[in-house]
């Protein structure tokens, strides 16, 4: 698990950020939290969801939906 808190880190910064520029621009924040994601996940493969949570993938996934 120790491997896993800069990527952590990584995620809560994009966050953050995606949430701040959105409230800048007056847009919905979902807008850039999505574009973000997929920028940083598939687009430069920063980050690798399988590999940060292994089978806590969709149970992590279900509650942050809920």
């Amino acid at each position: 698990m120790q491997g896993a808190v800069p990527e952590i880190t990584l995620v809560v910064a994009i966050a953050l950020g995606a949430s701040w520029g959105a409230a800048r621009l007056r847009i919905p924040s979902i807008v850039l939290l999505l574009t973000s994601g997929v920028v940083a996940g598939a687009g430069l493969g920063l980050l690798d969801p399988d590999a940060l949570l292994g089978d806590l993938l969709s149970p992590v996934v279900s509650v942050a939906v809920g």
